[in-house]
């Protein structure tokens, strides 16, 4: 099982040999989560905050190009042209590492100080190589609701539908599960 909290690789545990966070338990409905306000793994946040490769080629190449373009129009004037073509590549990698950062605080919130529940799980259906999605159903304050997650951890398909699953939840639209899946 891969920890949810730093993606440490753990065998037959209940916490994480690592950063000591807990384990999902598949099959089984393990230990509930503490009260709230929760206090998470110190590696979990750095996980989820820091922005993705993808983020950083934009915004690397926007960089780039505009570094270029400073170095190079004194000398060579068809350089002008380079903050045109070098801006979209910036702006483009700034919004994904901004909206990235405010998924993870959202995520980060709902962890510390969503409102402890059992769900239950409705299906686990593979999205493509190495990538999972389990579907689970809660209640909030007497509304059915469902919501998901997505992970690169093949155990989570050990998960069955109609087993249950703790969910922390926060509001409608914010709830994730505990311990959470890497």
């Amino acid at each position: 099982m891969r920890c949810g909290w730093c993606e440490t690789n753990n065998k037959d545990r209940d916490n994480c040999v690592n950063c000591g966070g807990p384990l999902p338990h598949p099959g089984a409905l393990g230990p509930p989560p503490p009260p709230s306000p929760r206090v998470l793994p110190a590696r979990f946040g750095e996980r989820v905050l820091r922005p993705a490769s993808f983020d950083l080629a934009f915004l690397g190449l926007g960089v780039g190009g505009a570094a270029l373009f400073c170095l190079g129009a004194p000398l060579f004037p068809p350089f002008l042209a380079g903050p045109l073509l070098c801006a979209p590549f910036a702006l483009v990698g700034a919004y994904l590492g901004w909206s990235r950062r405010n998924r993870g605080k959202d995520r980060i919130e709902t962890l510390e100080r969503g409102v402890a529940t059992v769900g239950t799980v409705q299906a686990v259906s593979n999205e493509g190589p190495s990538q999972w999605r389990l579907t689970y159903a809660f209640d909030l304050q007497g509304t059915p609701r469902t919501a998901e997650v997505t992970s690169t951890d093949a155990e989570i398909t050990r998960f069955e539908p109609g087993g249950q699953v703790h969910v922390v939840v926060r509001d409608a639209t914010h709830s994730d599960l505990w311990p959470p899946m890497a």
